[in-house]
């Protein structure tokens, strides 16, 4: 197809889609692209859309709380809104949808639109819900702002510029499971917007309310949101359409009218301003009037919407547009601040037995009234804090009450109350026949008195006899009787009387009508019988009875118990009150009651035979003896058969328990009887401690015991005591048989109880010492270090026994030596440590001792050798070292000796003492492994070092080398002797001269540090074999010495007395020919010799003149080679010097003792 072509049919489906309607079919199509809803034939031209998120975007939800205002919650399953007017936190539900994302078409009509909420948890109480449009698009919304980085007119989006839009409350009761909003509205208003593309977002604000006629009321409820994990509880949202094009919203028409603040809180004191704003239609901000209205309440709003409240309670408020559109919130007016105070009910009387409940209210200034929570009081009875008051008296009391400064009081008067109780006489007693009142008493609950005639009629109840209309009884039969008295108006009581018999006409014995045993007690009830026929069981006294044989006593019953003694009849009499009555009764015998073993004592002796005897009792206690069988059931030997009885002889202390069975008239009857076994006569004592070794702090519980022949244990003894032949019995008896020594030694412990005694043996040694001394065999406290004291430690215990202590715990700093434990008791070996003072500190227990020394220099032990340089450095010959050399005694402590006396030896160079404990010495050979001994006195020390040998050494100390230096020496030699020789003695002079005027030009004059000047003859030792060497020891017997060899050995002393300290620049040796003069490299100096002394520029330039004398002065200095100074320098320091043999140069001197040529 051709791009015209293409082109053409875009624009006939633009054209047919503006100007056709659509079907559901050609919809369906559409929303295919993008979201796909849940579409629903409602089969009258209309449709149900229903949009519900399936995670392909277009819907959001989320919870916004007061309580964490800047916390955004997008995620959560469960949204939950809420408020609670206590502590003012609220929360509240955000919900969106996005039409442009979800592709909601444009060109359909919308009839009606609900969002539909599934609740998760139902709220406690009625709320009322509602929806209002956000008039702001949220995203991550929080309640301070719609977005992250765009705030709410007002925290919680409760301005109108952030939300409204025409709402009603849904309510929502605790049966609730869902919620439908009504967002029709919304919906239309979004699908405008999403035409004229500015956005197709419609966002739902859900809150609610709840309240009573008082105030606000906590409440909560929660929601499904779409991240539920169950796709149909998530919010739904169900549009009805049709498929006609939507009428264009109006932008002129006002649409409805929102009013802030929606729901609220306000006090009768304070006028609150309120506002409206009127929106079209489409949704946009209208600048239309409204008009004010409170519907339901008191209060006034003026034009300007400033609210002014009369009385508390809630209030209805309307705004309402030019067109009629109205808009509602619902205010809570609370009362103001309080300026009275009153108490209700106020001066009332409350009769007893009505709850007294008082209360106190605030007034504020426009006269509303409301609960306050006073501090209360009463002069009497007792106020509890939520107001209820207790009397227990009648009459008038003040009640005070006091809060916010306010107080109030009031009279409460407590009259008697109702009859509540009848109080009949108590403790009645009254004889048959005779009469006594009962007539009862009405009081109240507090038992206040009241008239009797305020009860209404009484009536009487008793089960024998009778009360008349009066409240006289009149007694009948004998016995405990209960009346009860009920009054018509409900009041009660009740008592009880006892009736007794009246006077007796008669008295009878009731015989016990068979034979009695002579152990038997008998009763005998005796019948009084009255004059009205009343037959009572009465107790007489013991004086009205009298018998024949035997006696009386009361029996437990309270009935009279006759005791027979003898066996036969015997008659019984009773004589009371003139009336008497005679029975006889036949007394046979007794029967066995019990069994018993019987013993002249209740305690047995262990090893004493004792006599047994069984024995039948009856009920009177009358005994006889029985034939047994005797046994032992526990240990130990049985009963033997004696007679009519067994003896018994026990061995062992403590507890036996014995058996005795008879039979008798085919009853078996045993006995059984447990004795207490006690010891036998004492014959041996004994008590703890033999062989024991204790301390002078210990205490020995002798526990001391006497025993028998069968060796049980006898105790209860009183002991004498002796220790060591001195009498200690109170001391030993007072501890409680306890042994506390005061002595150390052998102890011997004599006890004696019952003219028995024993004999223990044991050894006291010292207690822990309660002070401690330390000594030694030193004249004082000044120890030599490095030498061995014996310390002794002696320790004085409680009892004030001084003995060597041992194991004594040491104190003292590391560098004063060791102690360690002698051979001795108390006896420590101290190796003496460092110099200095130093407290030594002894413990042991609670006891110390400190021992204050001072260590001095000891005895010469060893010699320190100290090298300032790396372990195992080699050196070079002709290399310098610091030795420092100590002499120590045995703990390292240095002692001061006379530097005279230490000997240093060496094959490779001599030591000199510099300072202090340094000496110096130049190494003058090679070798390794080369020994330096120190010596002082008998005391000698060695250290082995290494050294290689110079260039010149190597030269000289090999084969190769001194061949080679021989053959040139010998060549030398005898050409100056076949050549030179001749001329020698007359041209002396003229040969010096000679040499000093063919010096080249570009040499420079002799270097006057000696030391550093290499010279031609080479020395006559080069041909030495040892590798040791000192210088001393150098020149060979059988060769002449060299003249360059002995200069320059000479040299080092010249530099000493030129001053030069250090070692100076080292010069390349020339040549191996002799010379009289000094060869040295030439030096740059940028500094430039002063002139020359005067005199000396004569000397030169004057012509040479043989010279016949030469001083002093020059011949040293020719033979010796120092540079002289010339007048005006001082030797050692910069200046000019000449060679002795009229040569100047000038030399200068630095801080180090380096010596450079300038001139």
């Amino acid at each position: 197809m051709s791009k015209k072509n293409s082109l053409a049919l875009f624009l006939v489906l633009v054209v047919i889609s503006s100007t056709s309607y659509w079907t559901p079919k050609n919809e369906l199509q559409e929303i295919n692209e993008f979201y796909t809803p849940v579409e629903i034939d409602n089969g009258n031209g209309t449709w149900t859309l229903q949009y519900q998120d399936d995670g392909s975007g277009g819907f959001s939800d989320a919870v916004i709380n007061s309580a964490s205002p800047s916390v955004v919650d997008t995620t959560s399953t469960i949204l939950e809104i809420s408020s609670d007017p206590q502590n003012g936190t609220e929360q509240r539900a955000l919900f969106g949808i996005d039409l442009s994302t979800v592709g909601f078409m444009s060109n359909i009509t919308i009839i009606s639109a609900s969002l539909e909420l599934t609740i998760d948890i139902a709220p406690s109480i009625a709320t009322n819900v509602m929806g209002l449009m956000t008039y702001r698009d949220w995203v991550d919304p929080s309640w301070n702002g719609a977005t992250p980085a765009i705030s709410w007119t007002e925290p919680g989006g409760d301005s109108n510029s952030d939300s409204g839009g025409p709402n009603s409350f849904v309510p929502a009761t605790p049966s609730s499971t869902t919620i439908s909003l009504d967002v029709t509205d919304n919906l239309k208003v979004g699908q405008a917007r999403n035409a004229q593309g500015n956005g197709g977002f419609v966002g739902v604000m859900v809150m609610g309310a709840s309240w009573n006629n008082n105030s606000y009321l906590p409440w909560s409820m929660s929601f499904h949101s779409s991240e539920s994990g169950i796709s149909y509880l998530r919010p739904q949202w169900n549009i009805i359409v049709n498929w006609n094009q939507p009428a264009t919203l109006s932008s002129v028409d006002p649409g409805w009218v929102d009013i802030e603040p929606r729901f609220g809180q306000v006090s009768a004191d304070t006028d609150s301003p309120l506002k409206a704003q009127v929106r079209h239609e489409d949704g946009s901000v209208s600048s239309s009037p409204v008009n004010w209205n409170v519907v339901a309440g008191t209060g006034f709003v003026d034009s300007s919407g400033l609210f002014a409240p009369l009385s508390s309670g809630f209030e209805f408020i309307c705004a309402e547009a030019i067109n009629g559109e109205t808009g509602c919130i619902i205010l809570f007016v609370t009362p103001g601040a309080p300026v009275s105070m009153s108490i209700i009910p106020s001066n009332a009387s409350f009769p007893v037995g009505v709850d007294i409940q008082l209360s106190a209210l605030f007034s504020d200034i426009k006269g509303n009234d409301y609960p306050a929570s006073p501090q209360w009081s009463a002069d009497s009875g007792t106020i509890h804090p939520n107001g209820t008051y207790e009397l227990t008296e009648v009459g008038t009391h003040r009640v005070d009450a006091s809060a916010a400064g306010l107080t109030a009081w009031t009279n409460v008067t407590l009259i008697e109350g109702s009859p509540t109780n009848l109080i009949l006489p108590q403790d009645l007693y009254v004889k048959s026949g005779e009469r006594i009142s009962v007539l009862p008493t009405a009081v109240d609950a507090l038992g206040n008195p009241v008239d009797l005639a305020l009860a209404g009629d009484l009536t009487y109840t008793v089960n024998s006899g009778s009360v008349d209309n009066s409240g006289m009884y009149t007694a009948a039969a004998v016995g405990t009787w209960t009346i009860d008295c009920v009054a018509s108006l409900g009041a009660s009581g009740s008592t009880q009387v006892v009736v007794t018999v009246g006077d007796p006409v008669d008295l009878s014995i009731v015989h016990p009508n068979r034979t009695v045993a002579a152990d038997e007690a008998v009763p005998l009830p005796v019948i009084w019988t009255d004059a009205f026929g009343n037959e009572v069981e009465m107790s007489l006294p013991l004086s009205a009875w009298s018998a024949e044989d035997g006696g009386f006593r009361n029996g437990e019953n309270g009935a009279v118990e006759w005791l027979p003694r003898d066996l036969g009849t015997y008659w019984v009499k009773i004589d009371y009150g003139n009336l008497t009555d005679t029975i006889d009764i036949e007394v046979g015998a007794g029967s066995i009651s019990s069994v018993l073993i019987d013993t002249d004592s209740s305690t047995l002796q262990a090893g004493e035979e004792s006599f047994l005897q069984m024995k039948a009792q009856d009920s009177l206690g009358n005994q006889r003896i029985l034939d047994a069988v005797w046994s032992n059931p526990g240990q130990g030997p049985n009963p033997v058969v004696f007679a009519n009885g067994a003896t018994f002889t026990p061995l062992q202390i403590g507890t036996v328990t014995l058996e005795a069975v008879a039979t008798e008239n085919g009853i078996t009857y045993t006995a059984t009887r447990t004795f207490e076994v006690t010891p036998g006569r004492l014959v041996r004592i004994d008590f703890a401690g033999e062989g024991v070794t204790m301390t002078t702090d210990d205490s020995l519980e002798l526990l001391p015991m006497g025993y028998d022949s069968l060796d049980n244990p006898i105790e209860g003894l009183e002991f004498n005591w002796t220790v060591n032949g001195e009498d200690m019995t109170s001391e030993i008896r007072d501890a409680g048989n306890v042994f506390r020594p005061s002595k150390v030694g052998d102890i011997q412990l004599e006890g004696m109880a019952a003219g028995r005694a024993a004999r223990v043996d044991l050894l006291v040694l010292a207690g822990l010492p309660q002070s401690l001394s330390i000594s030694h065999d030193l004249v004082s406290n000044s120890f030599p270090g490095g030498s061995v004291v014996i310390l002794t430690v002696l320790g004085v215990d409680l009892a004030g026994n001084e003995n060597p202590i041992d194991n004594v715990s040491w104190s003292f700093l590391e560098d004063a030596g060791s102690i360690s434990p002698g051979n001795s008791p108390g006896e420590y070996v101290y190796v003496v440590g460092e110099i200095g003072s130093w407290d030594i500190i002894a413990r042991r227990g609670v006891a110390d001792s400190i021992l204050s020394i001072t260590v001095v220099p000891g005895i010469p032990d060893r010699i320190s050798i100290v090298m300032d340089v790396d372990e195992g450095k080699i050196f070079s010959e002709g290399e310098i070292i610091d030795l420092s050399l100590k002499v120590l005694d045995a703990s390292g402590n240095q002692i001061t000796v006379a530097h005279s006396q230490i000997i240093v030896e060496t094959e490779i160079g001599d030591a000199e003492h510099l300072q202090s404990d340094v000496w110096r010495m130049k190494i003058d050979g090679y070798g390794e492994n080369v020994p330096i001994t120190v010596k002082y006195l008998e005391l000698e020390q060695t250290i082995f070092v290494s050294a290689t040998p110079s260039a010149l050494s190597k030269l000289t100390d090999t084969n190769m080398g001194r061949m080679a230096l021989g053959s040139v020496s010998v060549v030398f030699l005898l050409a100056v002797m076949l050549v030179l020789l001749p001329k020698f003695r007359n041209e002396e002079e003229e040969i010096f001269e000679t040499e000093e005027d063919t010096i080249p030009e570009g040499r420079s004059s002799p270097s006057p540090p000696p030391a550093g000047v290499s010279f031609g003859a080479p020395p006559s030792s080069a041909f030495s074999t040892s590798s040791h060497r000192r210088g001393r020891h150098r020149s060979s017997s059988n060769m002449a010495p060299s003249w360059g060899a002995s200069q320059a050995r000479q040299n080092s002393a010249n530099m000493a007395a030129m001053g030069a300290t250090n070692t100076v620049i080292q010069q390349s040796q020339a040549s191996f020919l002799p010379q009289s003069n000094f060869e040295q490299s030439p030096v740059t100096d940028p500094v430039s010799a002063p002139p020359r002394p005067k005199g000396l520029d004569e000397v030169e330039n004057s012509q040479p003149e043989p010279i016949q004398v030469e001083t002093e002065e020059k011949q040293i200095s020719v033979s010796s080679g120092v540079m002289l100074a010339c007048d005006g320098t001082t030797q050692g320091q910069t200046g000019w010097y000449h060679d002795g043999m009229g040569n100047t140069s000038y030399w200068q001197v630095d801080e180090e003792g380096t010596w450079t040529r300038l001139g």
